[in-house]
């Protein structure tokens, strides 16, 4: 489990996280979402070490989460950039992180480089930027990770790539109980695969729970009348918005949402139903009030 209690961290001078608290479980998958500059690579930065905490704690499995930590070699990083030495042959990088990782499983490495499609004697400097966050997730599974951290983890991947990889990380989190953080801006990916997401917004994060729990306190309704559209429902108090496409609208409802239905049925719709509610839906609504 990765606990971060209370944690700060400012960057020339000026403060970038402030205060987060954080919790995931073994085997979870959570996802990180926020406007841009909201500070969300700074914390999975600041959770690696590669930035210090100015105040606060990271806890992984009830240890501190530091340098010398025995959990370091369990950690995997896979960056929304490339940070490997592009002179170095795929090869060279395999070798460095054999001889790094004394959990590196040579098995699961063969497997995935069939898989991801990648020639051993390719230099990092020659591969388009798919290539290389596929050769990145090739080194950070490959070494058996407690804690994977994951920063735009499918940018640059063509659509069939991509899949596999969203199915590889959920494969990874249920048959190795690994907990991973994933940054990504594509929030229907993440809904494919988080169980948990939690919202940061200038530093805080202002809002985690279970993705089922998220998609619960909002719903969507659609309804469609072959009348003027009520003015009681474009006046409600608990439609947070409406939305129009052709006859049909949509409503984004916060609370009573069965009060909202019933004077909707009162109405005498030609349709009325519940829709699923997306994560986006979600996020512009927690984010940006609409």
């Amino acid at each position: 489990m990765l606990l971060i209690n209370d944690l700060y961290k400012s960057l020339n001078k000026q403060p970038v996280l402030k205060g987060i608290n954080l919790k995931a479980d073994k085997g979870s998958i959570y996802g990180l979402i926020g406007p841009n500059r909201s500070g969300k690579t700074t914390l999975i930065k600041t959770i690696l070490g590669i930035y210090t905490a100015d105040k606060g704690s990271i806890l992984f499995n009830d240890e501190l989460l530091i340098d010398s930590s025995p959990h370091k070699q369990r950690v995997g990083y896979v960056p929304d950039y490339s940070i490997y030495y592009p002179h170095y042959k795929i090869k060279d990088l395999i070798d460095l992180y054999q001889r790094t990782y004394k959990f590196w499983d040579e098995q699961r490495y063969a497997k995935l480089r069939v898989e991801f499609n990648l020639d051993p004697k390719q230099k990092v400097k020659n591969l388009s930027k798919g290539m290389k966050t596929r050769l990145s997730l090739l080194l950070n599974l490959a070494l058996q990770p407690q804690l994977l951290l994951l920063d735009e983890p499918t940018s640059g991947l063509d659509p069939i790539i991509r899949d596999r990889v969203l199915k590889l990380l959920k494969q990874e989190a249920e048959q190795n109980s690994t907990t991973m953080i994933i940054s990504n801006h594509n929030l229907a990916e993440l809904e494919q695969v988080c169980d948990h997401i939690g919202i940061i917004r200038d530093g805080v994060i202002t809002q985690q729970s279970s993705l089922k729990q998220l998609k619960s306190d909002i719903t969507k309704v659609q309804v469609y009348y072959d009348k003027e559209f009520p003015l009681e429902l474009q006046n409600h108090p608990d439609i947070l918005n409406i939305n129009r496409v052709g006859k049909v609208h949509y409503l984004t409802v916060a609370k009573n949402t069965e009060q909202v239905l019933k004077l909707a049925q009162h109405h005498n719709p030609v349709l009325l139903e519940k829709i699923d509610v997306s994560l986006n839906e979600i996020f512009t609504h927690k984010v940006e009030g609409k």
